[in-house]
C-alpha cells in the first residue's frame, strides 16, 4: 500500500511560510504603532508636567519668571508640532495596518484552502486504503478457504 502524499504539499508549506511572514510584518507594524502611542503619551505627560511646574507656583500666588514663561511657551509650541507629526505617522500606520491585515487575511485564506484540500485528499486516501485492506483480506480469506477445501491445511 502506498503512503499518503499530498501533491500540493510544497505549495501548502510555501503558503504557510508566506502566512508567517505576513503575520511578522503585521506584528512589526503593531509594535511601531505602540511605540508611537507611547511617544505621544510621554510627550503629553511631559508637557503637562512642565505646565504644572509653571501654574502651581502661580496658583499659590508666587511670581513667575519671564524666562520660564518664554521657555514653556516655546516648549508647548514644539510639543504641539511633535504631536501633529506623531498623529500623522499614526494615521499612516493605521492605513498600513489595515492593508497588512487584509494581506494576512488573504494569505490565510489561500493557506486554509490548501489545508482543506489536503484534508480531503487524506480522507480519500484513508477510504482507498480501507478498500485495499478489505480487498486483501477477502483475497486471503478466499485463499485460506480454497486451501481448506483442497485439504492442504
Amino acid at each position: 500500500m502506498r503512503r499518503f502524499e499530498f501533491r500540493l504539499e510544497r505549495v501548502r508549506q510555501w503558503r504557510e511560510t508566506e502566512l508567517e511572514t505576513e503575520r511578522a510584518k503585521l506584528a512589526a507594524l503593531l509594535r511601531a504603532r505602540q511605540e508611537l502611542e507611547s511617544q505621544l503619551a510621554s510627550l503629553r505627560m511631559t508637557l503637562e508636567q512642565a505646565e504644572r511646574a509653571v501654574l502651581d507656583p502661580a496658583e499659590r500666588g508666587e511670581s513667575i519668571r519671564l524666562e520660564l514663561l518664554v521657555w514653556i511657551t516655546a516648549y508647548r509650541r514644539w510639543a504641539r508640532q511633535q504631536e501633529q507629526l506623531i498623529t500623522g505617522r499614526l494615521l499612516d500606520l493605521d492605513r498600513q495596518l489595515h492593508e497588512q491585515r487584509q494581506r494576512v487575511l488573504e494569505t490565510w485564506r489561500r493557506y486554509e484552502l490548501l489545508n482543506r484540500l489536503r484534508s480531503r485528499a487524506w480522507m480519500q486516501w484513508l477510504l482507498e486504503s480501507d478498500r485495499e485492506l478489505e480487498r486483501q483480506a477477502s483475497e486471503l480469506t478466499l485463499i485460506r478457504w480454497s486451501r481448506l477445501a483442497d485439504g492442504q491445511d
